[in-house]
């Protein structure tokens, strides 16, 4: 009765409006092959991210549909949000 703990991309939802990917991981512990116990995480893939380190599903939903203007609208979002910060 082997137990096993494995991470597996669990939901994957493209924006295509903003270009954001929503990535859910499900952290699973498996044993005999049935998976008796999960454990979700959510994050966002912003347009402009560094993506080196994503799976490759992930790179490749993103070079297949974030464009120049979803990156340069982050980038702006970004611009806007640090400028009402107090300093």
């Amino acid at each position: 009765m082997p137990i096993t703990k494995q991470t597996v991309l669990d939901k994957i939802e493209v924006l295509p409006r903003t270009g954001h990917i929503q990535v859910r991981e499900a952290l699973e512990i498996v044993e005999d092959g049935e998976v008796i116990s999960s454990k979700y995480h959510r994050r966002v893939v912003e347009p402009d991210a560094d993506i080196t380190g994503e799976p490759e599903l992930i790179r490749n939903l993103h070079a297949a549909t974030v464009s120049a203007e979803h990156k340069a609208a982050a980038q702006a979002r970004r611009d806007a949000a640090q400028a009402k910060r107090p300093v």
